[in-house]
């Protein structure tokens, strides 16, 4: 009886020792990690961290238009010069969500119109963001995605939501439309979620 219960304890200590791991790797898991490399050149303007990352997104179509989010990441940092014409200082903090998209038109016959500004972003706690940010947006319309096989980049400047906590983002893409201003495909409403 008395191996039994040594036998037991011993049991139930290894179960609470790795459930109390399990909960230390996921804490540490959301912790922002310095960004030492990145696609947009982060590393070589400021001092920026990652603080969660999900790769290979999928890809997803409206009319002639396929967009492939190859990764969505939450970044926080600052930039080291100033950069008035955005609004932005050196000092200031900068919270984003940071998408990096290939953008391909498959009938380039019709005209077509899309921007940067068919792109909008709702975070988990409400916040809308109505359009990407210009200084850590690449140039998105018609003729660059006609003429760059590239991946862009799509940022959007996160001022209210706390980026600490947030699991989830609504990715929303308003359909290219025709020269008579007519919608050439549904909208996109794609949830990305962060681990």
């Amino acid at each position: 009886m008395k191996s039994f219960l040594i036998i037991l304890f011993i049991s139930c200590s290894v179960i609470l020792s790795s459930c109390n791991n399990t909960d230390n790797d996921s804490e540490s898991s959301r912790k922002p990690v310095l960004i030492q490399e990145h696609n947009s050149s982060f590393d070589e303007l400021g001092t920026f961290y990652r603080h969660s990352k999900v790769d290979e997104v999928g890809t997803y179509h409206s009319g002639p238009l396929a967009i492939t989010i190859e990764s969505a990441e939450i970044v926080s940092g600052s930039f080291r010069d100033d950069y008035d014409i955005y609004g932005i200082t050196s000092s200031d903090k900068i919270n984003t969500v940071i998408l990096q998209i290939g953008f391909k038109l498959d009938n380039v016959d019709e005209d077509v119109s899309f921007t940067e500004e068919n792109m909008h972003l709702v975070t988990d706690s409400g916040e809308e963001i109505q359009q990407p940010h210009e200084l850590i947006s690449s140039a998105i319309n018609i003729p660059v995605i006609n003429n760059n096989d590239n991946v862009r980049q799509v940022g959007f400047k996160i001022e209210e939501s706390d980026i600490e906590n947030m699991k989830k983002v609504d990715f929303i893409v308003e359909a290219p439309i025709n020269d008579k201003e007519e919608p050439l495909g549904e909208d996109l409403e794609i949830e990305l979620e962060f681990n």
